[in-house]
């Protein structure tokens, strides 16, 4: 087993897992293919996955959406005028990869402390890139403004969704996104380009926004509105959270799903 901070520090190691897995895919598909032809019925965590599904030949009928759920009492709700008021706080988080933009969130950041200098950014997970984000955060000259946190058990993230003041994302492709439902959990607005994931489970101008990928530009704008306007990033706060309890609480609206349909 390698954990991300392993496989960071060894690029051949990672490229060489990457390689294998690629020669492999169509072994996976296959025996995917036939798994799910034989199942009674299959679970798709949104209506991305369900299309992908019957492109499969997946009866339409045997599919049900069922999303990944959270649990509440580790990711509770901390209101936003409980959060320090001295620095905006801007949280992203992910494998430190290409395909998750996280250099357009510095770019982004680049721009805003023209006008918000109070802000800083706090970037976790680990990577083949993060050594490449460091030097740009240097070389923008904002490498004070933002703290690389590494790797973090899950069990852990909570606190760093508390103490921050907006999730941003700037994430070139996502099949489903956890981040985002975590992050509402806790109160934070969301910030993040569109993609499979955020479209699904981020309502544009209720929970934050979506903006279009690459569009770093267009980042710093919404930061610095959710920043002039409090009241606005509470509002969206707050409606984010009564999603999540609506939707994604374990307990009270995702098993009862999966009783439902084992039940049928």
């Amino acid at each position: 087993n390698f954990d991300n901070k392993g496989i960071s520090k060894s690029p051949f190691l990672y490229n060489l897992l990457n390689k294998l897995a690629t020669l492999l895919d169509p072994l996976y598909f296959i025996l995917s293919k036939l798994t799910l032809l034989k199942a009674d019925h299959v679970i798709a965590l949104n209506h991305v996955a369900k299309r992908e599904l019957m492109s499969f030949g997946i009866s339409e009928n045997k599919i049900k959406i069922i999303p990944f759920g959270i649990d509440l009492k580790k990711f509770s709700f901390t209101p936003y005028n409980k959060k320090n008021k001295k620095e905006f706080r801007l949280l992203v988080l992910g494998h430190l990869t290409k395909r998750k933009g996280v250099e357009l969130v510095i770019k982004a950041l680049k721009n805003v402390v023209v006008d918000h200098p109070e802000v800083h950014l706090t970037v976790i997970g680990d990577g083949p890139n993060r050594q490449e984000l460091e030097e740009l955060t240097n070389n923008l000259d904002i490498g004070k403004l933002v703290t690389f946190v590494g790797f973090v058990n899950y069990n852990r993230l909570a606190k760093h969704y508390q103490d921050a003041h907006a999730l941003v994302s700037m994430s070139r492709a996502e099949s489903w996104g956890q981040v985002y439902i975590d992050a509402m959990a806790c109160g934070l607005p969301i910030i993040t380009s569109k993609n499979d994931g955020s479209n699904e489970i981020v309502i544009d101008s209720k929970f934050g926004y979506l903006i279009e990928q690459e569009d770093y530009l267009g980042l710093s704008r919404k930061i610095n509105h959710l920043i002039n306007h409090p009241k606005l990033a509470t509002e969206f706060g707050l409606a984010a959270r009564q999603e999540v309890e609506k939707k994604y609480d374990w307990d009270k609206a995702v098993i009862p799903q999966y009783i439902e349909l084992y039940s049928s």
